[in-house]
């Protein structure tokens, strides 16, 4: 195994979860690097930052950010042995909090109801974590400019 850097933040409707989520991360022999408490401030900013973490369907972009907009959330770096593919487990593997195993921090903190509008759903589930190594590079230097 290798020692990695990994990213994550807590989405809005789980800031208030964010002791509980750091717990659980650090039970599972995981170290929380630099962190950055943020507000989503602007809302060409939020499109940018949400783009990017979220290339997918346009109509899920507008209700990210609808959802992100003026509130806070945390980023975070992740660091262990094997941390990428550990953290990504332990967030959960699947968009629904639902289809996530009942120890990741997606079935634990996420909703368990899908928002809809229009035929597009979106899952509240509480956290964002890099998919590989390379997203991982790249989502932290967006969120950390010293690293």
């Amino acid at each position: 195994m290798s020692m990695e850097t990994t990213f994550g933040f807590v989405k809005p409707d789980a800031i208030a979860h964010w002791e509980s989520i750091a717990t659980m991360i650090r039970e599972h022999g995981l170290t929380i690097g630099d962190t950055a408490k943020s507000v989503w401030k602007t809302r060409s900013g939020t499109e940018e930052i949400i783009r990017t973490l979220y290339p997918q369907d346009e109509r899920i972009v507008a209700m990210t950010v609808e959802r992100f907009l003026h509130q806070p959330c945390i980023a975070f770096q992740v660091k262990g042995d094997d941390a990428v593919r550990r953290f990504y487990r332990l967030a959960g593997t699947h968009v629904s909090p639902l289809r996530c195993d009942r120890d990741t921090i997606r079935h634990r903190y996420g909703s368990h109801k899908a928002d809809e509008e229009d035929g597009t759903f979106y899952w509240p589930n509480a956290i964002h974590r890099a998919r590989n190594k390379e997203e991982a590079i790249r989502q932290i230097h967006m969120f950390f400019s010293n690293a």
